[in-house]
């Protein structure tokens, strides 16, 4: 069987060239980067090189992205870091600190905060196509704000938040003070979107290799100083102590493997990515319009096609379906044909997705949607195949 995988949000497989860029470094090239040795400085020339990479696809100084284990590692730094630094900069400050969300988030910015009672978590609500009430954002913002995270592509739906206009208001509201500092997890962002950190506004933005054909295990927080100080100086405070790797953000012995992949894949992303935006514009709308006249009385989930969605992402509610969700995803696995619920992270649970909850009130709606998302590796004759076995699975 000619197996179609449809679940790009959830993870990419690694490419063939990022494969081969990271070889040396389980074998020849073996060094700890801090050690002075030739050994040590080849492995740190390995790990220079490759955040340079990054550095330049995102538009960033050097010493402001951090390379962490994955994207939720970056998410808990980031938040629970906020709020320490917060908490050390306004010893004086009266009520709760403050952390800003939308509904929406990943459960790794959702859980951030939950082993601290004493943050005051505020959930930002969407409409029906999962964009923030922007309104709601700005009259949620105190002087005890520590940090406001709005990610800049949803996984599920696909909604592609404003985030340069999020960002000016944040900016206008703390003016020249340090916080609140504004953070977007923008994992499945990296491969379709603007990236330029500066023209969107943010403080920090969490990016990971897995989602863009690099390897799993290696994630990044891109931190932009307030100024030309060195980014230990308490702009969020770290999650553990030991060594001084990551500039004293993230201690602990390089996964030069990995960080070498995750660069080789941004690096591989950057020469087709113009070509494949438009591709996966054209592939997106042929995938749900041949899955409309299969199954009429579907509905796309999030917002319509255009510039407020992300054009690989097709999650429908399959308003006919019989029998549990789960089922069908296993019936359509065995037909072959991958797809899912909403976020890997969240799979195995029984309930429906905070996500689709956040967007509509049908239970029945949120308990019979489906999410395919797709990537460079689909063809369109996968596609129109897909199309036939799910309509199969589903009327049968």
């Amino acid at each position: 069987m000619n197996r179609i995988y449809l679940d790009y949000a959830a993870t990419t497989p690694l490419d063939s060239a990022a494969r081969r860029a990271m070889d040396p470094f389980y074998g020849k090239v073996f060094g700890n980067p801090s050690s002075l040795h030739s050994f040590g400085q080849e492995a740190s020339r390995a790990v220079f090189v490759s955040r340079k990479s990054i550095v330049d696809y995102v538009g960033v100084r050097y010493d402001e992205v951090i390379f962490t284990g994955s994207a939720t590692e970056a998410n808990n730094m980031v938040m629970q870091g906020a709020v320490r630094a917060f908490r050390h900069n306004h010893e004086n400050n009266k009520g709760p600190v403050r952390a800003i969300i939308s509904a929406i988030e990943h459960d790794s910015i959702l859980k951030a905060l939950q082993n601290f009672p004493e943050v005051e978590m505020v959930i930002i609500p969407v409409d029906s196509a999962g964009m923030i009430d922007v309104q709601a954002l700005e009259q949620a913002l105190n002087e005890n704000t520590a940090i406001v995270s709005v990610g800049y592509v949803n996984g599920e739906v696909g909604t592609i938040q404003n985030i340069a206009a999020i960002g000016k208001r944040i900016a206008a509201f703390r003016g020249a003070k340090r916080f609140p500092l504004f953070h977007t997890d923008a994992v499945q962002a990296l491969q379709y979107l603007n990236m330029e950190v500066k023209n969107l506004g943010v403080d920090a933005m969490t990016l990971s290799a897995h989602k863009v054909y690099g390897p799993k295990g290696i994630g990044a927080l891109v931190l932009r100083h307030p100024d030309s100080n060195s980014i230990t100086a308490n702009i969020i405070n770290p999650l553990i102590s030991g060594g001084d790797q990551e500039f004293g953000m993230r201690p602990g012995t390089e996964n030069v493997a990995a960080i070498v992949g995750f660069a080789s894949a941004v690096d591989i992303l950057r020469k087709i990515q113009s070509k494949e935006i438009k591709r996966m514009q054209k592939l997106g709308k042929v995938f749900f319009t041949s899955l409309s006249k299969a199954l009429p009385g579907i509905e796309l989930n999030g917002p319509l096609f255009g510039n407020d969605r992300i054009s690989n992402n097709i999650n429908v509610y399959l308003r006919d379906l019989a029998g549990p969700l789960q089922n069908f995803l296993v019936r359509l696995d065995r037909a072959g044909v991958a797809a899912s619920s909403g976020s890997a992270c969240a799979s195995r649970k029984a309930e429906a997705s905070h996500v689709l909850r956040a967007l509509y009130r049908d239970k029945e709606r949120r308990e019979k949607s489906v999410r395919f998302t797709l990537g460079k590796m689909t063809t369109g004759e996968e596609v129109l195949r897909a199309v036939k076995i799910i309509k199969n699975i589903h009327t049968t």
